[in-house]
């Protein structure tokens, strides 16, 4: 007679069958790289530490200029990634609804099953 751990392992490993997989998701610098990396390059995680270096000659009127791109920059990124957080919420938001409808189809399924297998042996006395 199988025990009660060998019977949570068999549920656990079907249950892992029929769940959809887990989205991916990205680090906090893959977002901001990814997303940043199409409105400002200079401000790219792998940027940042080399801008003093790179504009160590510019202007006072030039880090003026520089200063208001960036923050534009940060208002366009600030854009985008309330729009990505939608869509990542969407997608988490129907992971969970095929996860629950998954379990859900999985427990009736052993449910008839466990019916089914009843009827049998009541048939069979």
């Amino acid at each position: 007679m199988p025990t009660d751990q060998n019977q949570n392992s068999a549920v656990q490993g079907a249950l892992k069958a029929v769940l959809p997989s887990v989205p991916s998701f990205p680090s906090g610098d893959e977002v901001y790289d990814g997303i940043m990396s199409t409105i400002e390059p200079d401000l790219t995680t792998s940027q940042l530490p080399l801008l003093a270096q790179k504009y160590q000659n510019e202007t006072p009127d030039e880090a003026s200029t520089r200063s208001a791109r960036y923050t534009k920059a940060f208002a366009e990124y600030d854009r985008r990634y309330a729009a990505f957080t939608v869509q990542l919420e969407s997608a988490v938001h129907t992971y969970q609804k095929i996860a629950v409808a998954s379990v859900e189809e999985h427990s009736k399924m052993k449910e008839e099953r466990d019916l089914s297998n009843l009827e049998q042996s009541m048939s069979a006395s």
